[in-house]
C-alpha cells in the first residue's frame, strides 16, 4: 500500500466529528442510567433521522469516533491509549433535549477498486479543507508538543538530536504545521536536564527515607562494542513493593570496587547495605557492605566449568560428528553447534543435546559413525543431560518468580546439591562432571558472612522459614544472628526515639505463644504506691552510684530494668515468629500483613528481602548481555548515555 494512503475507518472516525462548514455538533450524553464511569468521556451524536447515532461513541476530549457495539472495551482502550484519565476535564455536554436541524456527515467517495479499505491521495485532498478546520480550531500549545516529544525520546532512548531525523520532522510538520525542528531539540535538551536534576532530588529523598537499601550492577556492551556498567537499587516501598531505580552507568574502564565507593560518597547510601556482584569483588574495607555473588551469574559459572572437562569435550564433539550425520540423513533438522561460545553456551548445548536424546534408538541403529560407538555415546549423552538438567530446572524456577530475592538462594543452592550428588552407576564421566560443577558453585557461597546473611534470609522468608534444607547447628545460627541484629537495629531506633515506651511481654500457658505491647509511658499514669516504691528506689541508688561506678568493671555496667524488658521484647519477636507455621505465601504480602504484629522484626525482614537473588532480570541473565544502545546511538557521549538510561528507568516512576 502507498505509504501516503490511509486507512478509511481511521479518517472516518476523524472527519464523523465535523461538520461540512467546520463546526461541531452537538454532543449528547448517554441515554438513560449507566454505572460506567467511561460516559463522563464520551458522548453522541444525533443522526439525520432525529435519533442518536450510537454506532460510534465521539470522545469529549479530542472528539474521536470510536467504534460502539454494546460493550465500553474500546472506549476505556481509547482512554488509556491517550492518557485521558480523571485529571482530565472534558468538554461540555449539550444542556438541550434534542435537535432541530440534523448535522450531515461527510460522506466517502467511491474508492478505485471495490471494497478496499484505504483513501488515495485524491481523497485526502477531498477533506483537507475539513483537516485543516480541525487543526486550527483546536492548536495546540508548543510547550505540550515538545514536552511529549521529550517524553517520548526518553521512553526510547532517544538523544535531542533525534528530532533532526527527516522522517521525524515530516510526521510532526503534517500534525502540527508550526513545528519547528531546533526549537523543539533545545527545548529537549532543556528538559533532559532540569528533569534529571530533579529525579536525582528525589531519588535521594526516596533512599534516604528507606530502611534498607540493596545495590546491583550490570555489566552490558552497546552496537559499537564499548562497554558499560549500570548500578541500580533496589527498596521496598511502605506498601511492601520491590522499587529498582538506576543510579549511573559508567563506562567500564574503572574496577567495581572504586566505582562502589564512589556512588556511596554521592548518594550518600546508609549501612547496612548489600551489593549483588556479577565478578570476583572482594569484601571492602566497610564491614557494613556486604557482597553476595549472583545466583545466575554462579549457575553460569558453574556450568561452564563442567563443560571445559576434557571428557566432557569429548562427548560434546562426538554429539557434533552425530548431528552432522544425521542432518545430513535428513533425520534431524539442521540446528546450531553443539558447543557455542558466551555466557549462555551451556543452555543451547543442552538443548541440541536434548533433541539428540530423542533420537536414541535412531542413533543406536548405527552401530558407529565416524569411529564413533553410538551405544556408548548414547549412555554418555544420557549422563551429560542428567546433569544439566536439574541447572535447567533451576533457570526455569528463577525466571518464573517475579522478584526472586536471595531468601531463594541457599534452598536452590541445597536441591542442587541433592540433584548432583553421585550414585553408585554414575560412569567416571558423569561423576567428574557432577563434582566439578558442584564444587565451583559451592566456592562462590562458601564465605562465612555470606552463609550467614542467606541463612538469615531464608529464614526471614515464611516460605523457608523451618530451614529444613540446612542443619540444625545452622538454624540455631540464623535465629541467634536474628535476634542479634534486631536487638542492634532496635537500639539505634531507641537512641533517636522522642519518648519512653514500656513493652509488656505476655506468654500463654504452655510457654510456645507470646504477644508483645508497647505502652506510651507518657500517657500511662503510674499508680501513686508504684510512684512511691519508685522514689524509694531512686533515693537507695544515689546512695550507692559511686560504689556502683567504681564496681563497674567487675559487676557489669548499668542497665535498666526499662531498657531491658524493650529489648526482652524485641527477642520475643523473634521467638513468637520462629513458633510460626512456614507459609507458601509471598514474603512481601506475608510481612505487609504482620507489620503491626513483628514492630523490629519487620524493619529487618525489609534489609534482607529488598536483596535480589540476580543482579538483573533471569531471563535476560541467561540470555546474554542485551544491548541497550543499538547501531542508531553509535559514538554517543559517556555523560549522555548515562542520562538517557537514568531518564528512561526512573522518569515514568518519579513522574
Amino acid at each position: 500500500m502507498d505509504p501516503s494512503q490511509i486507512k478509511k475507518e481511521d479518517a472516518n472516525n476523524t472527519f464523523q466529528s465535523v461538520c461540512p462548514s467546520g463546526t461541531r455538533p452537538t454532543l449528547y450524553g448517554f441515554p438513560g442510567k449507566t454505572k460506567s464511569t467511561v460516559w463522563a468521556h464520551f458522548g453522541f451524536y444525533m443522526g439525520e433521522d432525529g435519533q442518536l447515532d450510537k454506532s460510534h461513541a465521539i470522545c469529549r476530549h479530542c472528539y474521536t469516533g470510536v467504534r460502539y457495539s454494546g460493550n465500553t472495551t474500546n472506549l476505556h482502550t481509547h482512554l488509556a491509549r491517550h492518557g485521558f484519565g480523571h485529571k482530565s476535564q472534558p468538554r461540555p455536554l449539550s444542556e438541550s433535549g434534542g435537535r432541530t436541524t440534523p448535522v450531515l456527515i461527510p460522506k466517502f467517495p467511491p474508492g478505485p477498486s471495490d471494497g478496499e479499505n484505504i483513501v488515495t491521495s485524491a481523497q485526502k485532498d477531498l477533506f483537507q479543507p475539513v483537516i485543516s478546520g480541525v487543526f486550527s480550531n483546536t492548536p495546540r500549545s508548543p510547550v505540550v508538543l515538545h514536552t511529549m516529544v521529550a517524553e517520548y525520546l526518553i521512553q526510547r532512548l532517544e538523544p535531542p538530536g533525534a528530532v533532526e531525523n527527516s522522517a521525524f520532522v515530516n510526521m510532526m510538520s503534517a500534525a502540527e504545521p508550526s513545528f519547528d525542528q531546533e526549537n523543539c531539540r533545545q527545548f529537549c535538551e532543556s528538559f533532559m536536564s532540569q528533569h534529571q536534576e530533579i529525579l536525582v532530588h528525589s531519588l535521594s529523598d526516596i533512599l534516604k527515607n528507606s530502611e534498607a537499601v540493596a545495590l546491583a550492577y550490570e555489566s552490558w556492551t552497546s552496537a559499537t562494542r564499548e562497554s558499560y556498567v549500570t548500578y541500580k537499587v533496589y527498596v521496598i516501598n511502605a506498601w511492601w513493593d520491590i522499587d529498582t531505580y538506576t543510579l549511573a552507568t559508567i563506562p567500564d574502564c574503572c574496577s567495581i570496587k572504586e566505582d562502589l565507593e564512589t556512588l556511596r560518597n554521592r548518594w550518600d547510601l546508609q549501612d547496612p547495605l548489600t551489593v549483588i556482584s556479577t565478578g570476583d569483588v572482594e569484601q571492602p574495607e566497610h564491614s557494613k557492605l556486604q557482597i553476595v555473588h549472583c545466583l545466575a551469574e554462579a549457575l553460569n559459572k558453574a556450568a561452564r566449568a563442567g563443560l571445559q572437562l576434557d571428557c566432557v569435550k569429548e562427548v560434546l564433539a562426538n554429539g557434533q560428528k552425530i548431528q552432522q550425520h544425521l542432518v545430513r540423513e535428513v533425520v534431524v533438522e539442521k540446528s546450531c553447534s553443539v558447543v557455542k561460545d558466551g555466557r549462555e553456551e551451556w543452555l543451547f548445548t543442552h538443548d541440541i543435546l536434548t533433541k539428540l536424546l530423542q533420537h536414541k534408538e535412531v542413533i543406536k541403529l548405527t552401530k558407529s559413525i565416524d569411529d564413533v560407538d553410538c551405544e556408548a555415546f548414547c549412555g554418555q549423552l544420557e549422563g551429560v543431560c542428567s546433569v544439566l538438567n536439574p541447572l535447567k530446572s533451576a533457570v526455569d524456577l528463577m525466571c518464573s518468580q517475579a522478584p526472586i530475592v536471595a531468601s531463594m538462594i541457599l534452598p536452590i543452592i541445597k536441591k542442587l546439591q541433592v540433584s548432583l550428588s553421585p550414585e553408585p552407576n554414575d560412569s567416571d564421566v558423569v561423576k567428574v562432571f557432577k563434582e566439578r560443577i558442584w564444587t565451583t558453585l559451592y566456592s562462590v557461597y562458601s564465605d562465612t558472612e555470606v552463609r550467614k546473611f542467606l541463612l538469615v534470609a531464608s529464614f526471614l522468608d515464611p516460605r523457608y522459614k523451618d530451614l529444613l534444607f540446612v542443619d540444625k547447628e545452622e538454624r540455631a545460627l540464623a535465629k541467634e544472628v536474628l535476634s542479634e541484629v534486631a536487638t542492634e537495629l532496635y537500639r539505634r531506633g531507641a537512641d533517636t526515639s522522642s519518648g519512653p515506651d514500656e513493652i509488656v511481654i505476655t506468654a500463654e500457658g504452655n510457654g510456645s505463644d507470646c504477644s508483645v505491647s508497647i505502652i506510651n509511658n507518657e500517657t500511662e499514669r503510674e499508680p501513686d504506691t508504684k510512684k512511691l516504691k519508685k522514689d524509694e528506689e531512686e533515693t537507695e541508688a544515689s546512695t550507692s552510684s559511686k560504689s556502683d561506678d567504681w564496681l563497674a568493671d567487675v559487676i557489669g555496667g548499668k542497665k535498666t530494668s526499662s531498657d531491658s524488658n524493650k529489648e526482652e521484647g524485641v527477642l520475643a519477636e523473634v521467638d513468637q515468629y520462629s513458633t510460626m507455621e512456614q507459609r507458601t505465601t509471598s514474603p512481601f504480602l506475608w510481612w505487609s500483613r504482620r507489620q503491626p504484629m513483628f514492630t523490629t522484626l519487620s524493619r529487618v525482614a525489609k534489609t534482607y528481602l529488598c536483596v535480589p537473588a540476580t543482579s538483573g532480570p533471569p531471563d535476560r541473565m541467561f540470555e546474554g548481555a542485551r544491548d541497550r544502545d543499538d547501531n542508531q546511538r553509535r559514538l554517543l557521549p559517556a555523560d549522555l548515555v548515562d542520562k538517557l538510561i537514568f531518564l528512561h528507568d526512573n522518569y515514568f516512576k518519579l513522574k
